[in-house]
């Protein structure tokens, strides 16, 4: 089971970088270079990138994270440490940039869209 969950928490990660590819630097590519580490994921829910748990980059996140603590020791046998790396990488990027959307009150916009940025999560 665990090659299985590993597979889709691949393809979570190339679709986000994929889509932060085509979103903010204007090129498309099928494949992913081998040396790409430093995106964050970008995900769209009815054209906004959502930050909630719900439809959102949090909830993406999570469940990223908590793929790979269950599954740590199916990347440490089937040395994936390529795709590992990668993996932090993107997710380590990508709650950083979630972290300079928090306001001083401590909550999160609802999506990254300027006029909805009012709307708390």
């Amino acid at each position: 089971m665990s090659k299985y969950v590993v597979e889709v928490m691949q393809t979570l990660i190339e679709h986000g970088i994929r889509k932060f590819n085509k979103k903010f630097l204007l090129k498309f590519s099928e494949e992913i270079p081998e040396d790409t580490k430093d995106f964050r994921l970008y995900y769209e829910c009815f054209e906004a990138e959502y930050i909630g748990g719900a439809h959102g980059i949090t909830g993406i996140l999570l469940m990223l994270l908590y793929g790979f603590d269950m599954n740590q020791n199916y990347f440490q046998k089937n040395k994936l440490d390529k795709l590992k790396n990668k993996m932090l990488s993107s997710i380590t990027l990508s709650l950083e940039w979630l972290i300079t959307l928090q306001s001083k009150s401590g909550n999160f916009p609802s999506t990254n869209k300027e006029n909805l940025r009012y709307r708390l999560v």
